[in-house]
């Protein structure tokens, strides 16, 4: 019999290898995109994990030869394409099983801007960053257009927003890590390229993608950065667990958030769970470079010191 690989899948990376695993045998934790990335590399980083659970929910036993011609086996020298999807198929069902038990849009925050565009790029991403440093987020870019992606100046995906929305509605497998990019804290879901496809969206396309990312990827928070009143957004309103409202001290903008606040009503959102965010500064100082290094940025300005100051608590 060949060596065999054992890869234990857990909610968080354990310190050291679980009880039970022989010497000789190889194990390989999954904790989502990065890990997946270092697996396929060689380097899983175990030295940055926090304390796990010792036994892994789910084993997957890999082989160089044909054993017991069990279904949940492969086998060597196949393709890392093959291998990954397999991985990926038994991580899905998974995830179904351990998210079984969650509502649909557990975690949900909206936020809407209403006067000052580029302040909903910078305090999204602030908060989500917050976040980040102690759930599992994910941003949603809905903005048209959006210069999130260049700000930060994240790499494409591998598949676009539209590509997650057909794939949802022909009840196809979907592997979210193709769609998202990790930036910090946080992963990201990049806005369409076309940005049609955002007002194409209906009630469905939304419950069935805050499905995918709470039940099955079981993100704790889900972040979404609603540029402009869709079709469809009432419903990400009724269950929703906070919309925050940006805007700034104007009568424009007072008289926006008025309206905007009645449709929320309409739409069966609860009073105690809007957030009026009424912004004192400038929602992003012009830099001429872009990065990573512009959340760095944005969070030491006074806007971001005011998210936190406002959101966290």
């Amino acid at each position: 019999m060949g060596e065999e690989v054992q890869i234990g899948i857990w909610d968080e990376v354990p310190k050291e290898p679980p009880a039970g695993v022989e010497n000789g045998s190889v194990c390989v934790w999954l904790g989502g995109k990065e890990s997946i990335h270092a697996m396929m590399e060689g380097k899983p980083k175990a030295a940055d994990a926090q304390q796990g659970k010792k036994d892994p929910s789910c084993y997957l036993v890999l082989s160089t030869e044909r054993t017991s011609g069990r279904a949940d086996e492969i086998y060597a020298y196949q393709s890392a394409e093959v291998i990954l999807d397999f991985i990926l198929r038994h991580m899905e069902q998974y995830q179904k099983q351990k998210g079984a038990g969650t509502e649909v849009g557990a975690g949900v925050e909206v936020f809407v801007d209403i006067s000052i565009k580029r302040s909903l790029l910078s305090c999204g991403a602030v908060y989500a960053q917050e976040k980040g440093n102690m759930q599992k987020v994910l941003l949603v870019d809905m903005i048209p257009c959006s210069a999130l992606t260049g700000m930060l100046s994240l790499p494409d995906p591998e598949k676009d927003f539209p590509d997650l929305i057909l794939a949802l509605r022909r009840k196809k497998s979907v592997h979210l890590m193709e769609h998202i990019v990790r930036s910090g804290n946080m992963d990201i879901l990049p806005a369409a390229c076309n940005p049609s496809v955002l007002y194409e969206l209906s009630e469905e396309d939304f419950r069935l993608l805050l499905s995918q990312v709470t039940q099955i990827n079981c993100y704790d928070t889900t972040i979404i950065l609603a540029g402009t009143p869709m079709p469809g957004i009432g419903y990400l309103f009724s269950l929703a667990g906070r919309v925050v409202c940006l805007q700034d001290e104007s009568s424009y903008s007072a008289c926006r958030r008025n309206a905007l606040k009645m449709f929320y009503r309409y739409s069966g959102g609860k009073e105690e769970q809007w957030k009026d965010l009424v912004l004192k500064h400038e929602g992003i100082r012009v830099c001429r470079e872009t990065g990573e290094h512009m959340l760095f940025e944005w969070r030491n300005q006074k806007t971001g010191e005011q998210v936190r100051r406002e959101l966290m608590q």
